[in-house]
C-alpha cells in the first residue's frame, strides 16, 4: 500500500509526463519538404486529439519506466 506521500509523489511525476509529452507532440517539427509531411502532421494531430483518452493509471506506468531508465523512454519516444 502507498503512503499519501508516495501516491502525491506519483501524481506528481504522472503529471509532469503528460505535460512533457504533449509538449513534445506540440512542438515535433515536421519537415515541409517530405514526401510524409502531410502523414506525419494527421498523425501527431490524432495523437493529440486522443491522448486524454489514454488511462490514466497506464500514464502513471508509463511515468514510472521513465523515471527508472532517468528519461530514457521520453527519449526513446522522441527519437520514434
Amino acid at each position: 500500500m502507498m503512503t499519501d506521500a508516495e501516491v502525491a509523489d506519483q501524481i506528481d511525476r504522472a503529471d509532469r509526463f503528460i505535460a512533457d509529452f504533449r509538449e513534445m507532440v506540440a512542438t515535433t517539427a515536421v519537415d515541409p519538404a517530405s514526401q510524409c509531411a502531410d502523414a506525419q502532421r494527421s498523425g501527431l494531430q490524432r495523437i493529440a486529439a486522443t491522448l486524454d483518452a489514454v488511462p490514466y493509471v497506464t500514464m502513471c506506468n508509463l511515468s514510472n519506466i521513465n523515471a527508472a531508465m532517468r528519461g530514457g523512454l521520453m527519449e526513446v519516444i522522441e527519437l520514434l
